[in-house]
């Protein structure tokens, strides 16, 4: 496979998901995580990956879902981590990195969600609320912290988690975290989260089945170039 077919392919995979989130993210399903303070996002090795660990939860919230439309459901002891890929680059005033890895998930969001505050009334859901796999990552230096996006990533859900909406299917995710703390490029940094929010919209199976496929000739083609 030649190095102009494999560029097509990229840009194929990535429009046709893009593509389909833009044209249903207006009216569809979403469910959305969101959290303050509590955690660390680090970028410790010189051109290594970024993590975040224990980046507090406080929430999630259905909406435009089938059941129990625009109820917010309550984090208990529920943290989000992440491990992106390498950092592929940087400019004068951000860090960009690549994909994580698939063993274990890039992007988890773990603990207990209830239908009152500090785990009171019922429980919802409990264990990993959230698992997926990240495709890219950026940083912005702000003026007084930075600003972490993770533009895209396909996750499944907790199962009683979507009963709960009345949802099902995997999901198209993004992830925006502003911090304290300022750093500059391509300085390394560990800073805290002083706002999370992780919203997600549902991916059609045959887009991501599509898209897989476009993906995995996208693969064999840089193989059969490495030979």
């Amino acid at each position: 496979m030649n190095l102009r077919l494999t560029k097509i392919l990229s840009i194929l995979a990535v429009a046709l998901v893009l593509g389909w989130v833009g044209a249903i993210s207006a009216q569809a399903e979403i469910i959305d995580f969101a959290g303050g303070t509590g955690g660390t996002l680090t970028y410790a090795t010189t051109g290594g990956d970024l993590v975040g660990s224990g980046i507090a939860i406080g929430t999630a919230e259905g909406t435009n879902v089938p059941l129990n439309n625009l109820v917010t459901l309550y984090a208990y002891d529920t943290t989000l981590s992440f491990t992106t890929g390498a950092l592929t680059g940087t400019t004068a005033s951000s860090w960009i990195f690549g994909a994580g890895t698939s063993t274990p998930e890039s992007i988890t969001i773990s603990g207990q969600l209830w239908t009152g505050l500090g785990g009171t009334g019922t429980e919802v859901a409990s264990g990993t609320l959230m698992s997926g796999q990240i495709t890219d990552a950026s940083v912005l230096a702000l003026t007084n912290g930075l600003q972490i996006t993770i533009s895209d990533f396909v996750d499944t859900k907790n199962a009683d988690l979507l009963a709960y909406y009345g949802a099902s299917g995997h999901w198209f995710g993004s992830l925006t975290i502003t911090t304290t703390g300022a750093a500059v490029p391509p300085g390394t940094f560990s800073v805290s989260p002083v706002s999370t929010d992780v919203t997600n919209v549902p991916l059609p199976s045959s887009v991501l089945l599509l898209s897989s496929g476009l993906v995995g000739l996208l693969a064999l083609g840089q193989r059969n170039r490495k030979r």
